[in-house]
């Protein structure tokens, strides 16, 4: 890694020069003559302005080529070396209709700016982005234009609105007035700080073991769901590490020939030596029963019932452990202030937490989800 200690300045590596140059006219039994104006004098200064040039351009080259360190060019030279290229950032483009009572003929010139905004950190600042003609007859134009820095929200603007629209470059008939602004939204440009820490991700995850590597290699496969567990899951005594992976496809069962593609992909990128098995994945469908108790009355009863339906079904989405409090809590979160009390009459077993030679995977469709209201006592 590149050195982090201080430069050397050009008078103490002349002093070095000159030190040296005594001690080697004193090795042979000579008497160097390093007094200011010397032509020792005069060899060390050059010598320690190129030195101390030297020394800065080879840090300053490690240190733009350095991850943690690097700037604008070398993050760009390392995001092209990985394949992943900085984001650059685009402008967001509209018009601006304008409008006058009369005037003469003249052109509205290309780079010609309009500041427009509503936020109090001050306008923004847009440009026209071709040249316009505008005849003596005309009173009204609709102008090409775009943001003047990159990224930005979609801005729209009219005059009497709070905020500011005016031009900002003066323009041949100051009679022109501006009634409304449009602009899309931008990009904004990837900074190094963001292209630094997208890089170490994407490094991460692809590295060997990782699990998003493993994840995408079963997806390439052509998996649908992919399910890995933590080591722990089933406690700190059966912790022994990623042992198995569970895929699915669009069946109500992962067919073999799935398994097989996965477990080759699999090899590629788990860590050698450990026991990753690649096992299927299966459907069951279960019907949710609810009774909820509201706390006040409420009429729009269908309402309340499509918001607790989607919240439930929601809550089963790629689901493979369940919990009956997980989905009073989920029915409480779709009813903020309105559900006193819910019970869950169906289902009533909870699966058991653990690694089974085939994983059930639950789903919940709207129409498999009763919803009953009363009103609480």
């Amino acid at each position: 890694m590149p050195s982090t200690a201080v430069l050397p300045s050009v008078e103490e590596l002349r002093r070095a020069f000159l030190a040296e140059a005594t001690l080697s006219a004193s090795a042979r039994g000579e008497v160097a003559d390093t007094h200011p104006g010397s032509l020792y004098d005069h060899c060390a200064g050059m010598g320690a302005v190129l030195a101390q040039r030297v020394a800065a351009r080879d840090r300053d080259e490690f240190r733009a080529l350095y991850f943690a360190s690097s700037d604008e060019r070398g993050m760009d030279l390392l995001a092209e070396f990985v394949g992943r290229p900085r984001q650059q950032g685009s402008h967001g483009t509209g018009s601006a209709v304008v409008t006058r009572t009369s005037g003469t003929s003249g052109w509205f010139r290309e780079g010609t700016r309009i500041a427009a905004g509503r936020s109090f950190a001050g306008p923004e600042f847009y440009a026209v982005t071709t040249d316009t003609w505008a005849a003596a007859a005309d009173v009204s134009l609709s102008l090409p234009i775009q943001r003047v820095r990159t990224g930005g929200a979609v801005q729209r603007i009219r005059a009497g609105d709070p905020g500011v629209l005016r031009w900002e470059d003066p323009i041949w008939d100051p009679s022109w007035s501006i009634d409304v602004l449009y602009c899309s939204a931008g990009v904004e440009r990837e900074d190094d700080q963001a292209l630094r820490e997208a890089l170490r991700t994407e490094r991460q995850n692809g590295r060997l073991g990782y699990a998003l590597a493993i994840t995408d290699a079963c997806r390439a496969a052509g998996a649908t769901f992919v399910a890995l567990f933590d080591s722990d899951y089933l406690g700190e005594a059966e912790d022994f590490g990623l042992t198995r992976v569970y895929v699915a496809d669009s069946g109500e069962v992962a067919s073999e020939e799935l398994l097989r593609a996965c477990r080759l992909a699999v090899a590629g990128t788990a860590i050698g030596g450990i026991a990753l098995q690649v096992l299927p994945s299966q459907i069951v469908r279960l019907s949710v029963d609810l009774q909820v108790a509201l706390s006040r009355d409420f009429n729009a009863s269908a309402h309340l019932a499509s918001d607790v339906v989607g919240a439930v079904v929601d809550y089963f989405s790629d689901a493979v452990l369940w919990r009956q409090s997980g989905i009073t809590g989920a029915v409480f979160r779709a009813l903020p202030g309105l559900a006193d009390r819910v019970t869950v009459v169906a289902p009533v077993t909870e699966p058991a937490r653990a690694l089974p030679s085939v994983l059930n995977r639950y789903v919940v469709t709207a129409h498999d989800v009763r919803v009953a209201f009363s009103r609480a006592s």
